[in-house]
């Protein structure tokens, strides 16, 4: 784990468009990738061994191109519009603005995000394979988040941070098939609309409070698979 620092000869002016970053032979960290003393606003990712980069990407870099990456990818996206797509392994990818454009790839994939990060705006394709979208931090999603959100089956949230989930039509299109509660200390809230068609599975999770799934005008069984709690 180390550092990579890109900076321009004394004098010169040029930008440096595109890095390349090449993992092989054994698994590779980066804990910083810093590009802005020279611009760069492409990453490329290539090779098959994975691959973390510890810091949030530098906010010069507007585009991720893993698509031909076999490895599993760690990242986190910066503050600024970000296009990344995937490759084959099970990535990790936080978002880092409301407006990232997320195209997973193939593998079992997370896409993490806070409630800050996602909306009716936001992009994420899941791509093949059983993808996750992770919240982080006590967080809301509402059905109309799941806009442009494609081949996502499960939805759970980081350990010890609330989940409060209202599903409909624009879930159901996204694929999604499972929530799991992940938080130990607070309320979880699953709210189940009669335009959601998808069959559903939702694993409790076991602690103090009352977890709540509402399903009133949902027309299929819910699975609890997993379950440690009543509801």
């Amino acid at each position: 784990t180390g550092d990579i620092t890109l900076a321009r000869s004394a004098g010169a002016t040029n930008d440096l468009e595109s890095i390349t970053v090449n993992s092989t032979v054994v698994a590779n960290s980066i804990e910083t990738l810093n590009v802005g003393g020279v611009d760069t606003a492409t990453l490329n990712v290539t090779g098959d061994q994975n691959l973390t980069i510890e810091d949030a990407l530098d906010t010069d870099i507007s585009t991720v191109n893993a698509s031909t990456f076999t490895g599993a990818l760690n990242l986190s996206l910066s503050a600024t519009t970000t296009n990344l797509t995937g490759g084959s392994g099970a990535d990790i990818i936080v978002r880092g603005s409301l407006l990232d454009v997320v195209n997973l790839g193939d593998g079992n994939d997370q896409m993490r995000t806070s409630d800050a990060n996602l909306d009716k705006t936001s992009t994420v394709g899941g791509g093949s394979g059983v993808d996750t979208l992770v919240a982080v931090g006590n967080t809301t999603i509402i059905d109309t988040d799941f806009t442009n959100v494609s081949s996502v089956e499960a939805l759970t949230a980081i350990p010890n941070d609330a989940l409060t989930v209202t599903l409909g039509a624009k879930a159901a299109a996204s694929g999604l098939l499972s929530i799991t509660m992940a938080d130990a200390l607070a309320a979880d809230d699953v709210t189940v609309g009669s335009a959601f068609t998808n069959a559903l599975t939702v694993n409790l999770s076991a602690d103090g409070a009352t977890n709540v799934v509402d399903a009133t005008g949902y027309t299929k069984e819910i699975g609890r698979a997993s379950c440690r709690e009543r509801v």
